[in-house]
């Protein structure tokens, strides 16, 4: 499986200075405290515009195919089928690709690394009404063999996201440590959950918000009950200092999809 080409990411390899007014201490304070950062408004009702247009584009695209390992597709409760993601979504969509490297991001990832970042990996979460939700889980679970220390994802909000539609929710104050035994590819036991003793916080955000996360916060979603999407954008960075993981992720990632499936099913998935 490849992805965009190593020099695709020196763009997030400018050392650790910030945008111009950088994330006050309080809030870089947050971040490290809670394993969140909820930052409205970042994007602007016309960049969110575009984004809706680019999400229909994507939906109509030849490239979903249940065997292309790049658009993944889930059951909905009545047994019908939706698409779930694209993944990666980068090297297909320039207008996600702008979003992933925009300064408005990686300015404030630079801050809280204190390093530079570097893109570690890109998806498009559709969730539409009627979709299932996702159980309680720490995103380093699936990326085990990397380092986890700066590590993180942020929820890019193209639409607005609230309980009705399955808004995150994340534990304050429990990403310093990994609950799932290693190896294990899994969302967390009750036992695990309980053994947190924390509090679920939901984060309703509106469209143009970043919700940035710690590859160890737990965090989970509810199903879409309402009759609107929830459509999110989630690009993940590394510190630089750790190198440019990407294609390594993603033969990693390619690898954990089909890790439970026949050797038929296998030989039938592509990557396009």
């Amino acid at each position: 499986m490849t992805g965009l080409g190593t020099d695709r990411h020196t763009w997030g390899m400018m050392g650790n200075d910030t945008t111009e007014a950088g994330l006050p201490a309080a809030q870089v304070e947050a971040f490290h405290q809670n394993g969140f950062l909820h930052l409205p408004h970042v994007f602007t009702p016309a960049e969110v515009a575009v984004w809706h247009e680019e999400c229909e584009r994507l939906l109509a695209s030849e490239l979903i195919h249940d065997d292309n390992v790049r658009t993944r597709f889930r059951v909905l409760p009545d047994g019908g089928r939706v698409l779930e993601k694209y993944d990666p979504v980068v090297d297909v969509s320039p207008v996600f690709d702008a979003v992933a490297c925009d300064e408005r991001i990686l300015g404030p990832i630079r801050q809280l690394f204190d390093d530079g970042a570097l893109l570690f990996k890109d998806k498009l979460i559709f969730k539409p009404a009627g979709a299932g939700g996702y159980s309680a889980h720490q995103d380093f679970t699936w990326w085990q063999p990397f380092p986890h220390e700066k590590l993180l994802s942020v929820m890019v909000a193209v639409d607005g996201a609230d309980a009705g539609n399955g808004a995150l929710e994340l534990m304050p104050g429990r990403h310093h440590r990994h609950l799932v035994p290693v190896g294990e590819m899994r969302a967390l036991t009750e036992a695990e959950i309980e053994s947190l003793q924390g509090e679920w916080q939901q984060v309703e955000t509106s469209p143009g918000d970043i919700l940035i996360f710690h590859c160890l916060t737990p965090h989970r979603s509810g199903q879409n009950t309402s009759s609107r999407s929830r459509r999110q954008f989630y690009p993940s960075y590394s510190a630089a200092s750790y190198g440019d993981l990407y294609e390594l992720h993603y033969e990693h990632y390619r690898w954990y999809v089909e890790r439970n499936l026949s050797a038929e099913e296998k030989a039938r998935l592509y990557f396009e």
